[in-house]
């Protein structure tokens, strides 16, 4: 039951940015025929956050249970959660770099007019 509250509140709390990427995967997926490419890359780098929100948020909530389980001292536990922590800014600077991609993927390259 502990485990459903969890969820419900990491959906409630995250709503507004999961309904947004739910939202970027359904588009890319209408415009799919359109531009393949960018459609493609955009629910890779959509679907990466979602999976990745979720083991994030699981893990956060997972860890302190198992540490307090084992014999852990202060400085591993911060250890644990530091490495965590940038882990997480790695995945989300590689959505971003997806997001950027399929952006700019597939754009004509346009010469500098003089005035």
């Amino acid at each position: 039951m502990e485990d459903l509250s969890f969820f419900s509140y990491f959906l409630l709390r995250r709503a507004p940015v999961l309904l947004l990427a739910l939202a970027g995967i359904i588009l890319a997926l209408v415009r799919w025929k359109r531009h393949p490419k960018v459609s493609l890359i955009t629910v890779i780098g959509l679907v990466f956050f979602l999976v990745e929100s979720l083991i994030y948020s699981t893990l956060l909530y997972r860890l302190p249970r198992l540490f307090g389980q084992r014999w852990v001292t202060l400085e591993s536990y911060e250890i644990y959660f530091t490495v965590l922590y940038v882990l997480d800014d790695i995945a989300y600077a590689l959505v971003i770099v997806l997001l950027v991609t399929a952006a700019l993927i597939q754009r004509k390259i346009q010469s500098p007019t003089k005035a």
